[in-house]
């Protein structure tokens, strides 16, 4: 596979993630619940290991693979982050500085060097 399909595979499957990411964080009793439901801290958990297998299968084919768990959890982090970075009004800067860690991440797990 193709280094630039698998970036435009990861640029649309983050997208929808993070649309749907930020819909679920917009309910502000999510953030209490996550602290008190254990029904929401098994969906919060059940997420998460979603998000790194959809990362891992993503990637195997370009990432080395004494590196792609940990380039896939780097992925899930930079995912949730951008999250709240979007949801504090940056949606278009968080969008493209997230894009841009993201390719760097991979450039630097695949070829040693970003660029």
């Amino acid at each position: 596979m193709s280094r630039k399909l698998v970036e435009a595979m990861l640029k649309e499957k983050l997208t929808g993630v993070n649309r749907s990411l930020t819909q679920e964080l917009q309910n502000g009793d999510t953030l209490y619940k996550y602290k008190t439901d254990p029904g929401v801290t098994q969906l919060a958990t059940s997420q998460r290991e979603t998000l790194f297998e959809l990362f891992r299968q993503t990637l195997k084919d370009v990432s080395p693979p004494s590196v792609l768990d940990q380039l896939s959890r780097q992925m899930v982090f930079l995912l949730y982050g951008v999250t709240i970075y979007a949801q504090t009004g940056r949606k278009g800067a968080a969008a493209l500085d997230a894009w841009e860690c993201a390719r760097q991440l991979i450039d630097f797990a695949s070829f040693g060097r970003v660029g």
